[in-house]
């Protein structure tokens, strides 16, 4: 959702809900300030698109370097949801529990508000 949000169709995108997103193979939006001319990152910056992020503390084998909180700190306009004691992928759970369901209500209603009308 991030790579079509950002360089595919960028102008039809209007709200994204990324959950848990990990960059890599190869990274699109991650890569050191360093960064080759060949290896520079699409921003997600500039979009008119709303763009939500979860994560979770989960992922013990994905490098921290990848994960949505350093999409965040290259991208500061974005919103992150930090969900504590989550597992990676929680949010593929068909009962996701109390918790679970509060976040996906909260994520719905942040990204879709009702219209008066």
């Amino acid at each position: 959702s991030l790579m079509v949000a950002s360089d595919y169709d960028p102008l039809r995108v209007v709200k994204v809900i990324a959950l848990d997103p990990v960059d890599m193979n190869p990274p699109r939006f991650t890569n050191p300030y360093n960064a080759t001319v060949t290896n520079i990152n699409l921003s997600l910056t500039d979009l008119s698109s709303d763009i939500l992020m979860t994560l979770t503390d989960g992922g013990g084998t994905i490098d921290p370097n990848h994960q949505a909180d350093t999409i965040i700190a290259m991208n500061p306009t974005l919103w992150l949801h930090k969900d504590f004691n989550a597992s990676h992928l929680a949010y593929c759970d068909p009962n996701p529990g109390v918790k679970g369901s509060l976040i996906l209500k909260f994520m719905r209603r942040a990204m879709f508000p009702k219209k008066d009308g």
